[in-house]
C-alpha cells in the first residue's frame, strides 16, 4: 500500500467521522427542540395555574361569585376582574404567536382557542378586550385572530 492508498484510506475514515458527528449533533438539536418545546408548554400551564389560583383569593373569588349570580360588583371589583381577562389575554396572545412558529400542536391550540372564546361570554372580558387595554395592546395578527374567531 503506498502513500497515496493510505490518504485514500484516512479521507474515508474522515468522511465516516464527520458522518457519525453530524448524525450526533442532529440527534442533539432534535433532543433540545423537543425539550424546549416542552418546557414552552410547561411554562404556559404553570402560567395558567398561576391565573386560575388568583381566582380563588378572597377578592377575585367573591367577585365571580357575585357575577355568576347577576349580583351588583362594585367599580373596584370589575376593574380587578378586567385586570385578570387583561392578563390572560397577554397569555393568550403568547400562545397565538408561539403556535404561528410552529411551537405547539394543533390540539393544544384548539383547546387555548375555544377557552379563550368562552370568556367572551363575560363582560368584564369584552370590556378589556374592547377598552383601551385591548385592541391596541396586542400584535395585529392576534387582533384579527380573535376577532375572526368572535365572529363566527
Amino acid at each position: 500500500m503506498n502513500i497515496q492508498d493510505l490518504g485514500s484510506v484516512g479521507e474515508l475514515i474522515g468522511s465516516i467521522g464527520m458522518i457519525v458527528t453530524l448524525t450526533y449533533v442532529a440527534i442533539q438539536v432534535r433532543q433540545n427542540t423537543l425539550t424546549t418545546k416542552m418546557q414552552m408548554i410547561q411554562d404556559a400551564a404553570n402560567a395558567q395555574q398561576q391565573m386560575i389560583l388568583r381566582i380563588m383569593d378572597d377578592d377575585m373569588a367573591e367577585r365571580a361569585v357575585k357575577d355568576h349570580r347577576g349580583e351588583a360588583t362594585t367599580e373596584i371589583e370589575d376593574y380587578k376582574s378586567r385586570c385578570w381577562y387583561i392578563a390572560n389575554l397577554s397569555g393568550y396572545e403568547s400562545y397565538f404567536l408561539q403556535n404561528q412558529q410552529g411551537l405547539f400542536d394543533k390540539e393544544l391550540h384548539q383547546a387555548k382557542s375555544n377557552l379563550l372564546m368562552s370568556w367572551f361570554a363575560n363582560k368584564d372580558m369584552k370590556d378589556a378586550w374592547e377598552g383601551a387595554a385591548g385592541r391596541g395592546t396586542y400584535h395585529p395578527d392576534f387582533v384579527n385572530y380573535v376577532d375572526q374567531l368572535r365572529a363566527t
